[in-house]
């Protein structure tokens, strides 16, 4: 996803040719703002006040609560240039953002349930094929290191089972299922460290 930080327009209506003139042109823009010249300099600049844009110089503006632009030298332009920075409207942002999650969600669930409904039919190779793919997409899913640890339990690969729930529940020590599953792969007399001493 992208940074809110580094999102920018592109303003291509610039201002210079690739003649000997070496005098700038004049750049204002309309709200207080921090302009990084391409060369890492830096300058404040109030609003509505205009600063001399040196020739081939490329520059970020940027204004809190705004759309940064990015200002760049246009071949054969030589105008000076007024800069409007659009308002960031985060209520959009947050729609188009609960819309990622939204798809996002639907889409782990619908293979979850899909993982599931064979496990329910004994399919278990296609079941654990169906999981490890998941967790290649989603790695940081903890819920899916439980659901591999139950496959590998029911096809009686416990030392595997075992492996994965302890790792799982370093992560996340409350899963209740996933704590009973282990209990029960444990040795007689070794005790369960997540829970603090045990079972």
């Amino acid at each position: 996803m992208k940074n809110l930080n580094i999102w920018f327009y592109v303003l291509i209506s610039l201002m210079f040719s690739c003649g000997s003139s070496k005098k700038g042109r004049i750049v204002t823009v309309k709200q207080d703002a921090k302009v990084i010249f391409d060369s890492g300099e830096e300058k404040v600049v109030k609003a509505n006040e205009g600063f001399e844009f040196e020739e081939k110089r490329s520059m970020l503006i940027q204004s809190p609560g705004h759309i940064s632009v990015l200002v760049v030298p246009v071949r054969g332009k030589k105008q000076n240039v007024d800069v409007s920075l659009k308002r960031f409207d985060k209520s959009a942002f947050n729609i188009s953002l609960n819309k990622i999650y939204n798809n996002e969600l639907t889409t782990i669930l619908s293979k979850i349930h899909n993982i599931q409904k064979n496990i329910q039919e004994q399919k278990t190779s296609e079941a654990l094929t169906l999981v490890d793919a998941l967790r290649e997409q989603y790695p940081g899913l903890t819920y899916l290191s439980f659901l591999k640890a139950s496959i590998h339990y029911i096809l009686g690969e416990k030392e595997k089972a075992k492996q994965l729930l302890e790792l799982a529940l370093e992560e996340y020590p409350k899963n209740e299922d996933a704590l009973s599953l282990y209990s029960s792969l444990l040795s007689d007399g070794e005790k369960n460290k997540f829970l603090g001493g045990g079972q």
